[in-house]
């Protein structure tokens, strides 16, 4: 498997080109799978090509990036979610023209976490988003 258009895909046949004729195909691509949301080092291994050895093997290697990838997207969506939450609740309350105040818009019970929920694989995958 490999890169394409920024995303993974899976190919058949030798990652190499022998003059003007590539060795290699793609069999399936997986634009779901974004390289921007792979941690660096996973990235990088696909950029190079991972060599899958078995159709089976690199389709669990797929599975394994899809589920890497949509953790680390999540918690990408629920720091945007939280950073924005956290600006607004920051914000005083604005004066209306006749000298009263729109309500505080702060919740007075502890509200949910922002953005989508991850599932219990994503959130032990989490803790990678972002490393180098």
């Amino acid at each position: 498997m490999g890169s394409k258009d920024q995303h993974v895909a899976l190919y058949q046949g030798i990652s190499q080109d022998l003059a003007w004729v590539s060795l290699s195909k793609v069999e399936k691509d997986h634009p779901e799978i974004e390289l921007k949301y792979l941690p660096a080092y996973q990235r990088k291994q696909v950029e190079e090509t991972i060599a899958g050895g078995s159709l089976g093997k690199a389709e669990t290697k797929i599975t394994e990036l899809a589920v890497q990838a949509s953790a680390c997207k999540k918690t990408e969506q629920r720091r945007a979610a939280a950073e924005k939450a956290a600006d607004q609740a920051s914000k005083p309350p604005v004066q209306k023209p006749d000298g009263t105040a729109t309500p505080d818009s702060k919740p007075t019970t502890a509200a949910p976490s922002p953005g989508p929920t991850l599932t219990g694989e994503e959130q032990k995958l989490a803790s990678n988003c972002g490393k180098q």
